[in-house]
C-alpha cells in the first residue's frame, strides 16, 4: 500500500498561516499609524500638508494608488474642480470606480477627504491665475477658481499656503516687482509628485 506524504502540504499550509498573519499584523499597524498622524495637531490653525515620507507607507494596494492618480490627472486635466457643485460623485463616475474606493484611496494617498483635495486644486487654480494676471479683482480670482464665497476661499487659501490671500498678494507683489522667478509650488505642495 502506497503512504501519503503529507509534509509538504504541511508546510505550504503553515507557509500560508504564517502569511496571512504577517499582513493583517501589517494592515492594523498601518491603521493604527494611519490613525495617530490624523491625531497629532500643532497648535494654532489646522493646515493641511501633504507629508510624502509618512503617507506613502499607508498604500493598501496598488489599486488605491491607480484610483487616486487618476483622481488627480482627471482634476488637472478637465478641472472639475471649478464647478462649486462639483461632488464626489461626480468625478467616481469620471474615472470609473465607486465613490467609496475613490474616498478610500483620497484619504489613505493623500491624507485629505475629498472636500479638501477640492480645495487643493481651487487654492492652486486661484495661485496661478494670480500670478497671470495680478490685477484680477477679488469677486473674479473667487469665483473662476472654483468657490462659492470668500470667506470659504480664504479659509481654504490660509490651510494650504499658511498665508492670508492678502498677506500672499502683497508678497507675489513684492517678488514680482524683484523681477524673482515664481511658481505655485514656491507657496502649494504638488500632489503630482507624491
Amino acid at each position: 500500500m502506497e503512504t501519503i506524504n503529507f509534509f509538504p502540504a504541511m508546510t505550504i499550509s503553515a507557509l500560508v498561516i504564517i502569511e496571512t498573519v504577517l499582513i493583517i499584523w501589517l494592515v492594523i499597524r498601518a491603521r493604527k499609524l494611519r490613525k495617530s498622524l490624523k491625531n497629532k495637531t500643532k497648535p494654532g490653525r489646522k493646515t493641511y500638508q501633504v507629508q510624502p515620507e509618512k503617507t506613502s507607507m499607508l498604500y493598501e494596494s496598488n489599486e488605491l494608488y491607480y484610483i487616486a492618480n487618476q483622481a488627480v490627472n482627471a482634476m488637472e486635466v478637465k478641472k472639475l474642480f471649478l464647478n462649486p457643485q462639483f461632488r464626489i460623485a461626480d468625478l467616481s463616475k469620471v474615472i470609473g470606480t465607486n465613490r467609496n474606493y475613490l474616498s478610500k484611496a483620497i484619504n489613505d494617498c493623500f491624507m485629505l477627504n475629498f472636500s479638501q483635495l477640492c480645495n487643493y486644486f481651487r487654492v492652486k487654480e486661484a495661485c496661478q491665475l494670480y500670478l497671470s494676471k495680478p490685477g484680477i479683482s477679488r469677486d473674479e480670482w473667487v469665483d473662476k477658481s472654483g468657490f462659492r464665497s470668500f470667506s470659504s476661499f480664504s479659509s481654504a487659501f490660509g490651510n494650504f499656503t499658511q498665508r492670508s490671500p492678502a498677506k500672499w498678494q502683497r508678497e507675489i507683489q513684492t517678488r514680482l516687482k524683484n523681477k524673482e522667478n515664481i511658481s505655485v509650488y514656491d507657496y502649494i505642495k504638488d500632489l503630482s509628485k507624491l
